[in-house]
């Protein structure tokens, strides 16, 4: 609502009498003039709220959110344009947990990113085939990342914010993302084409 509207609701909602002048130039008038500019000033407030306190649709608040949902294992040294704090942001929020391809593509994917997943396993007597590359038992921790060359990230409205680039190369939130949520038993090799 407007202030003509909360100016309209007040005046319907106080007693009628002698006591409440409802002349325009009268002080009580202008006090309630005061008070629904302040409502509606109020209200927008409130909207904004709102749009913050999601994650999907915060502007204002986006590294607030980052801290709370990444806390102290937030990738340092990335860029902090407004889309790739809220990719990281979506990344997180996104993992559940676990150890799967499928479970790191769809990290990767919520970062903004198409990869795919190349594991390596240990040459066994009975099981490998001549010809099969021969990995040592440390590889069975081992697991590579296949992507972009580096992936542009384009300014755009809404998810951007002023100062931020108009064109970003990086790939740095990828490994940044992918590092925090694997075992920590196991490595990742990033490869790029």
């Amino acid at each position: 609502m407007d202030s003509t509207a909360y100016k309209n609701l007040i005046n319907e909602l106080i007693p009628q009498g002698l006591a409440w002048n409802p002349n325009p130039d009268s002080n009580l008038q202008k006090l309630i003039s005061g008070e629904s500019i302040e409502f509606a000033r109020l209200e927008e407030e409130a909207i904004k709220v709102l749009k913050e306190i999601n994650p999907l649709t915060t502007q204002n608040l986006i590294t607030e959110w980052v801290d709370i949902a990444l806390g102290e294992h937030r990738c340092q040294g990335l860029s902090t344009s407004g889309e790739e704090l809220k990719r990281a942001l979506l990344a997180s929020l996104a993992s559940l947990g676990g150890s799967s391809e499928n479970y790191f593509e769809q990290i990767a994917l919520a970062a903004g990113y198409t990869i795919t997943i190349t594991d390596f396993e240990q040459f066994r007597a009975g099981s490998s085939r001549c010809g099969d590359r021969v990995f040592g038992s440390e590889f069975c921790f081992v697991f590579q990342v296949n992507g972009d060359t580096y992936t542009e990230t384009k300014f755009r409205a809404g998810l951007s914010r002023a100062g931020d680039h108009l064109t970003y190369f990086s790939n740095d939130l990828l490994e940044c993302v992918l590092n925090r949520a694997k075992p920590a038993h196991t490595k990742i090799i990033f490869t790029y084409s």
